[in-house]
């Protein structure tokens, strides 16, 4: 009778066990000889793996390990370091059947016996590769942030070096400064709505013309297809449309009851490298004159497009009006990086 309870109990201590191993789907559980053959392989082990337990037993563990880890013995490693110190740990990329890798957590213990002779080894591995693609996306997301930070500062620096050059008053200077700050931060609210790597030249052009144009479209007239500019052309858009505006409401079209502002722009395909044609023109505004030297404004778009290849500025002091034309390839404007 007592023979009997042991025996029952071993079964049901053999159930348990087998209970617990299939229960366990988000973990691969299996159990090696000493040689590294598969001798124990679960459900989870199936799921996240992705072959069955009538494959894999009696086949070699390293099969889901990758081939440049096979090649530097990373398997045989793990269980020669498991035997040592007891454990393994290790994070890494392993293979699933169908050849796709995916990035694991995982521990490689070895089995003893009573005598403490060890008989093999059992592998834990789980899943990780959406924590791992969550922790790139931040990694990458903290190197974008301070790198368009650093661009930021540098900009802001630019502006602030030459508002504050030559013999302006403080009060006349604060205002421009302020003015322009403003001008990058509705830039960069409409890059937040491209996710930083591209903006529409349409919503810059209308910002600017909800600001200076009255909500006037006879005028402030625009009108163009929605083009989508990268970041560094976005904020040049941006702050050249400050300053054309500012000067226009100042000095220019917009300082008189019936001056016009003319902002168009087209995309020509026509060509081996389609290119974007913008052209900022004013009219019915007090007569012009060039100005008796290069101010901030010329500066500013001189410097804030040099940096889009192949491209065209071109400004002129009409007597009916200013005029900015403005020619670049596509390609050059579009760029995510900058």
């Amino acid at each position: 009778m007592a023979w009997d309870k042991t025996d029952q109990k071993a079964t049901l201590r053999y159930r348990f066990l087998e209970m617990l191993l299939e229960s366990a789907t988000d973990y691969a559980i299996i159990g090696l000889d000493l040689d590294g053959l598969v001798m124990i392989w679960n459900k989870g082990a199936t799921a996240i793996l992705g072959w069955s337990e009538e494959e894999m037993i009696g086949q070699p563990a390293a099969l889901f390990f990758t081939p440049e880890d096979r090649q530097s013995g990373i398997p045989h490693g793990e269980m020669q370091t498991s035997i040592k110190n007891g454990r393994a740990s290790d994070e890494r990329w392993h293979v699933r059947n169908d050849g796709s890798r995916f990035w694991a957590s995982g521990e490689m213990m070895p089995l003893k016996d009573e005598s403490g002779t060890v008989r093999g080894f059992v592998k834990i591995l789980r899943d990780q590769t959406r924590r791992r693609m969550a922790e790139e996306r931040q990694a990458l997301l903290a190197q974008e942030l301070a790198h368009r930070v650093k661009n930021t500062l540098a900009i802001v620096q630019a502006i602030s070096s030459q508002t504050l050059a030559g013999e302006v008053p403080f009060a006349v200077a604060r205002e421009s400064f302020n003015a322009r700050l403003m001008a990058l931060a509705r830039a960069h609210d409409v890059l937040m709505n491209g996710s930083w790597t591209e903006a529409s030249l349409l919503d810059l052009v209308a910002s600017t013309a909800s600001l200076h144009g009255n909500q006037d479209p006879q005028r402030f007239h625009f009108a163009g297809p929605d083009i989508r500019v990268g970041p560094r052309a976005a904020l040049a858009f941006a702050l050249v449309l400050h300053e054309m505006s500012t000067n226009a409401v100042k000095y220019g079209a917009l300082s008189v009851p019936n001056g016009k502002v003319s902002v168009l722009w087209e995309t020509v395909e026509d060509t081996s490298d389609p290119e974007l044609w913008f052209r900022w023109e004013e009219a019915g505004g007090p007569p012009v004159l060039p100005p008796a030297k290069r101010g901030f404004g010329s500066r500013l778009i001189e410097h804030s497009f040099s940096q889009h290849s192949g491209g065209v500025v071109k400004v002129e002091y009409a007597t009916a009006g200013v005029r900015l034309s403005v020619k670049f390839p596509l390609a050059s404007l579009q760029r995510a990086t900058d």
